[in-house]
């Protein structure tokens, strides 16, 4: 099982939310949605692409 938590992308983050899936790309998609809806603020200047790498080597099991 791949996640990634919000904690993973920002340590001092005090949010618990953690994406969870069988797939590093599964992870990567629910983190996105969540980070879209929940932390719109952080996204702020970056493209999708760029999210999506910085989120994809942060994935672990």
């Amino acid at each position: 099982m791949m996640k990634l938590a919000c904690k993973d992308l920002n340590p001092a983050s005090t949010c618990d939310f953690v994406a969870t899936g069988s797939s590093q790309s599964k992870v990567v998609g629910k983190m996105m949605a969540h980070a879209k809806v929940n932390h719109p603020e952080d996204l702020i200047g970056m493209s999708d692409d760029e999210i999506e790498s910085m989120m994809d080597s942060k994935v672990h099991e």
